[in-house]
């Protein structure tokens, strides 16, 4: 009898010892859920200070103070990093200072803030502050003027890369805004509005490709280097990816938004995992745009259906257990005018959600024709007055009614 005993407790401590070393191999190998910290925002559409009206923009400096890009109310308003309102400065217009359906904020490398103006077509700057320091850009196919500038990116050497989305093409500016150069559809990259990008360390640079549901990687010199995606709603699959962040450990994350989530790749564009489903509750997302990352994996996300943003713990398993958070309400403000962001509420059509995503795809031979050193002109420019070298033939300039499609 002493003896079974003896064999009882030895089989649970080693069952209960068994169980103990799969949960550290768990808890060391895999990607844990994040914690979805706290929200900025009543989860309510509003005007008042603190309150936001579908929000697409945000970005973090190294305080980890939020700057928020409040869309419909043409605005940008300024959080301390616990979620306290310093400041608001924009209304809607098209003088200095003003906004026009601004899309996406970016914290430029010499602490300055720049915000796609894509109503008016332009690209405007600001100190953290909010004082107004300029614009590049204005409505037309020329080089340095734009049709629905969107996504804004920082090289390695502060060289400003912005999607102009219903032109089909990138272009490239110098630190100060001066036009250098332009990447333009051709047979290997094939842009159908892409909204996203950003640029890692080694100067390669990610589009989320928006109507293909893909994401492009290519280097400085316009080479691609892989694609991966295809439409759908499972692992690897996009529904309107409108945003992509490089993290600080050169893994990907892709707002998808057509499919209210967050998608994770590793550097290689390998499936990882993904954050948030469908829904108004504090671990759901509802349309998210764009993504920003803070100090100490923090990772903040536009949650722009539900009027809010997100922060975001990466790893952290302490709120895995906790209790269902109650939802929030949901409303919208009529603003009465169609835009280029009233095409993502619409169901896509013809989706194929069974499509299985494709693996990341090589092509380093291709090149983007015309574009093998896109920054050739500006290796020609005057040193002493920064100015870039002539650019390539202009096209003719759109008169009268615009030919570029309405919406997404």
């Amino acid at each position: 009898m002493r003896s079974s005993k003896i064999f009882i407790w030895t089989l649970f401590f080693l069952i209960l010892l068994g169980g103990a070393a799969a949960l550290v191999w768990y808890y060391t190998q895999n990607e844990l859920p994040p914690s979805f910290e706290r929200t900025i925002g009543t989860g309510v559409a509003g005007k008042a200070a603190g309150e936001f009206y579908e929000p697409t923009g945000v970005t973090v400096d190294a305080s980890n103070n939020i700057y928020i890009l409040d869309t419909r109310n043409c605005r940008v308003q300024r959080f301390d990093p616990a979620g306290k309102l310093i400041s608001v400065w924009g209304e809607q217009g098209s003088g200095d200072g003003q906004l026009r359906e601004p899309i996406r904020i970016k914290l430029a490398p010499d602490n300055t803030l720049w915000v796609s103006d894509t109503g008016n077509n332009r690209i405007v700057h600001f100190t953290t502050q909010g004082e107004y320091l300029g614009e590049v850009g204005s409505l037309g196919q020329d080089d340095g003027q734009f049709a629905a500038p969107i996504g804004i990116a920082f090289d390695s050497e502060g060289y400003i890369w912005v999607t102009d989305v219903r032109s089909n093409r990138l272009q490239l500016f110098t630190p100060s805004g001066e036009f250098v150069s332009v990447l333009e559809n051709n047979g290997s990259l094939n842009f159908n509005q892409p909204w996203g990008i950003d640029i890692n360390v080694n100067d390669e640079i990610f589009v989320a490709n928006t109507n293909n549901n893909e994401i492009i990687k290519f280097n400085a010199e316009g080479e691609l280097l892989q694609r991966w995606g295809l439409s759908g709603s499972g692992p690897g699959e996009f529904n309107k990816p409108t945003d992509v962040l490089i993290t600080f450990d050169n893994c990907i994350l892709v707002s998808d938004t057509g499919n209210n989530r967050v998608q994770k790749f590793d550097r290689n564009g390998t499936y990882m995992t993904e954050w948030g489903t469908g829904g108004s509750e504090t671990n759901s997302l509802h349309h998210p745009q764009q993504l920003a990352e803070g100090i100490g994996q923090l990772f903040y996300i536009a949650d722009s259906g539900i009027n809010r943003i997100q922060i975001v713990h990466q790893r952290d398993p302490i709120h895995l257990y906790g209790p269902k958070p109650a939802p929030y309400p949901t409303s919208k403000l009529n603003s009465g005018t169609s835009s280029i962001l009233d095409e993502m509420s619409a169901p896509e059509t013809g989706k194929n959600s069974e499509a299985k995503a494709d693996s990341p795809k090589t092509d380093s031979g291709a090149k983007a024709e015309g574009n093998n050193n896109l920054r050739d002109k500006a290796a020609d420019k005057d040193k002493s007055g920064g100015k870039p070298a002539e650019s390539k033939d202009k096209k003719p300039a759109e008169t009268g009614k615009s030919k570029l499609p309405d919406t997404l």
